[in-house]
This record gives C-alpha cells, structure tokens and sequence, in this order.
C-alpha cells in the first residue's frame, strides 16, 4: 500500500507539472511610487543605460489623452538619449517573453515609423537580436501594435531600443517558465509500474 501511495504521489507530482505557466504583467500602474532609478514591478526590474540628468528617472507616464493604456499609465523614456532599457527578473530566474505594446507619442501630426531593437539573453547565454517596426499613423485615439517573437525559450533577460522615431510602452507580458514535462516514455515506465502495483 506505501508503494502504491508513493507512486501515486509522483504521478501527481508530473501531472502537476503538466500545469500551464502563469503570466505577469507589467503595467506602470504602480508610477505614482516611482520616483528615480530603475522601476520594480512584480518581480521585475527595467532598468536603462542613461537616466534623467535632473529627474534621474528612466521613464514618464505619458500624457491623458496620448496614452495607449486609457485605464492607467504607458510611459516614454525621460529624455532624448538613445536609452537602452533591459528587463530582468529581480530574483534572476528565467522567464519567457509573452508580448509588449508599444504606440505613437501623441494622436496628432505626422505619420512616421519607430524601428526597436531587441537583443533577448537565453537560458545558455545566446544572444538572439530581432526587430520590431511600427508604422504610426494619425488615429485617435492612438492605435496599439502589440510585438511578440517566437521561439525564443526561456530567457534570462531582454534589451530593447529605438533605433528611429519616438514611441510610447506598455503591457509588458512575462509568462513564467514552466516544470518539465515528462516524456512520453517516462510516463509509460510511471504507469506500468502502477499496473504492476495494482496487480
């Protein structure tokens, strides 16, 4: 009988397993705490290579009215350097990108484009560089182009930039890195050793 328990016990365990991974979601719903430096959210951190001279903040929310997120805060970088942002989570485990919105800084003037570059850190220390490109036009209220890459597998950070035209962010996606899942052949070896229990 304590055999057969502590087989059904690790059944339970690799069923458990099987459990889709969760998401967070960083927002900036939390701004109005942030006052300097690189920004916390949930058990991530985004930091820069360049922060306000003055302000020493690495973002702004953007305006009402300009915002992506009519419900809350999207942000811009805090000044007119080419900022590099990086995402990590704080307790340096891995995690895999969902998706970010991205949209134009206000719902007037021209139309223009923004290129970004992201560079994504694998599990093994690869570096993998991708491209996203938006077209702005002249909508109100602002449109939202959501990016989102595939295959990437569990990262251990990302970087992203602007390589032309300014944009606004928000709604960064992280989906948490999920257990193991046995093979097909480890739960055939589970099962029939339960088979041979029961028998």
């Amino acid at each position: 009988m304590q055999k057969f328990l502590a087989s059904a016990a690790v059944v339970a365990a690799a069923m458990l397993a099987a459990v889709p991974a969760s998401a967070t979601v960083i927002d900036f719903d939390n701004l109005a705490n942030y006052t300097s430096g690189a920004y916390s959210e949930d058990g991530y951190v985004l930091s820069g290579n360049f922060y306000h001279s003055t302000t020493g903040r690495l973002f702004n929310a953007v305006a009402a009215g300009s915002s992506i997120d009519a419900d809350g805060n999207s942000v811009v970088k805090a000044s007119g350097a080419a900022v590099t942002f990086t995402l990590a989570r704080e307790d340096g485990g891995l995690f895999e990108f969902g998706s970010m919105d991205f949209g134009k800084l206000t719902n007037v003037g021209n139309t223009y484009s923004s290129t970004l570059q992201f560079k994504f850190t694998l599990a093994d220390d690869t570096e993998v560089v991708d491209y996203f490109t938006i077209i702005h036009g002249n909508p109100a209220p602002i449109s939202t182009k959501i990016a989102t890459f595939d295959d990437l597998g569990p990262l251990k950070k990302f970087t992203f930039r602007g390589q032309s035209g300014g944009y606004q962010f928000d709604y960064i996606v992280e989906n948490e890195v999920a257990a193991a899942v046995p093979e097909p052949a480890t739960w055939a070896v589970m099962l029939g050793g339960l088979g041979l229990i029961g028998g």
